[in-house]
């Protein structure tokens, strides 16, 4: 059973629980101005740019290939080629980069804790409902894939 039919409503996706964390991180760091400042910009634009040009190229990619980018649903196809060749979970990995680079340039304490925080909700909430989906939708194929390729995150 999908989570969708289990809880009568839409789970949630990352880009919602990330957008909780920005709001969240961004109210403490506008409520105490004592937070300690490690801005790097030079750095954190860079990283930020990379990590979404890489979500941007897996969206469609997924588009082109008409499966979901969802992922408590069911996928149509196993990608495998672009960064899907070097890491089973690049749009998570884009995202976690992208974030990163945000906390790099604003540089305060609350942006670098959101890392870690949306790392564990993806590696332990969303990470095993996809593999699980993908096994189920490619079987062995799935299993050769995962001998090739690293997680990611």
């Amino acid at each position: 059973m999908s989570e969708e039919s289990t809880a009568g409503r839409k789970p949630l996706i990352p880009p919602v629980i990330l957008a909780g964390l920005l709001v969240i991180a961004t109210a403490l760091h506008f409520a105490w101005e004592g937070w300690a400042s490690l801005r790097l910009v030079w750095l954190g634009v860079p990283l930020a740019v990379a990590g979404l040009g890489v979500n941007v190229v897996c969206s469609r990619m997924m588009k082109r290939h008409q499966t979901t980018i969802k992922p408590h649903e069911r996928p149509s196809t196993l990608l495998r080629s672009g960064p899907y060749r070097y890491c089973r979970n690049p749009i998570y990995l884009g995202g976690l980069l992208a974030l990163a680079g945000l906390a790099l340039c604003v540089g305060t304490l609350p942006f670098y804790l959101i890392i870690p925080v949306m790392w564990a909700v993806l590696r332990l909430r969303y990470v095993p409902m996809e593999e699980a989906n993908l096994q189920q939708a490619f079987g062995g194929e799935y299993t050769a894939y995962c001998q090739e390729v690293p997680r990611g995150i």
